[in-house]
């Protein structure tokens, strides 16, 4: 009698939900999303204390790792569309790598906007900001591929509003590429460019399909961007310089 009780119950809640379903079909519908990052502040921390026991158990041995300074930066460096200081840093950062760790100069670099996850602060860089702006394990890669490719591929970074670009000025109206030069230069479809980039566009991600159209990717070094990003502001330490960044017209919107 149980059995048949609770199969009988079942098969009237099942009914219940598709009545319930079918009422509401039709009446509501996603018009939309829109994500956003949220940053991860103190005030997550309130009222949980057992969490917090748990984490002060690790902080010493993060902080001895996070915590030491690395370099210093000259300014406040943000990151937003079209152009800003801060994905003009970190492409630049791939395009000054790609030549370090291949020998061999490249045409541009691009960097996505969405793999930038924070901004950075004027003063001294610790190991822990570097890790904040570049927590994922993305590789440096140089893509090759022809102008035609190439095209296509810069007017992917304009259908949503810019990316981060290096060695390349680009002219937008309406998310749509009006002009585009590498190195001072209109581009010419058949010469062969040489773009360095993160693994993870390369893959053809983020709306940057065209990437998948090169002709080849190498991995100089099998390098990740945020031991790059390390590397860089240690040379610039090294030479008694500081981390410094502008807008320099990269990207115009007309």
């Amino acid at each position: 009698m149980k059995s048949v009780f609770l199969r009988k119950h079942t098969a009237v809640a099942a009914c219940c939900f598709s009545l319930l379903i079918t009422a509401c079909k039709g009446s509501y519908f996603v018009s939309g999303a829109v994500g956003t990052a949220i940053p991860m502040t103190a005030q997550y921390d309130r009222g949980h204390t057992s969490m917090n026991v748990l984490v002060d158990s690790y902080r010493e041995r993060v902080d001895s790792i996070m915590s030491p300074a690395v370099g210093h930066s000259a300014g406040n460096y943000a990151r937003y569309r079209p152009e800003s200081p801060m994905s003009n840093l970190m492409a630049d950062i791939l395009f000054w790598g790609a030549a370090e760790k291949s020998g061999t100069p490249v045409d541009l670099s691009i960097m996505n906007m969405g793999g930038i996850r924070s901004d950075l602060s004027k003063g001294t860089i610790t190991y822990g900001d570097i890790f904040e702006i570049a927590p994922f394990e993305n590789k440096l890669c140089i893509a090759t591929m022809n102008g035609h490719t190439l095209q296509k591929l810069l007017s992917q970074v304009a259908a949503v509003g810019g990316e981060g670009v290096s060695h390349v000025k680009l002219a937008l109206k309406d998310k749509t590429l009006v002009s585009a030069e590498v190195n001072g230069k209109e581009i010419d479809p058949n010469r062969i460019y040489r773009v360095a980039t993160i693994d993870y566009l390369a893959e053809g991600n983020d709306k940057m399909t065209a990437f998948l159209e090169s002709n080849r990717v190498e991995f100089p070094e099998n390098i990740t961007l945020r031991q790059l990003f390390f590397e860089y502001v240690r040379s610039l330490e090294k030479a008694g310089k500081e981390v410094s960044a502008t807008i320099e017209g990269r990207i115009v919107v007309l």
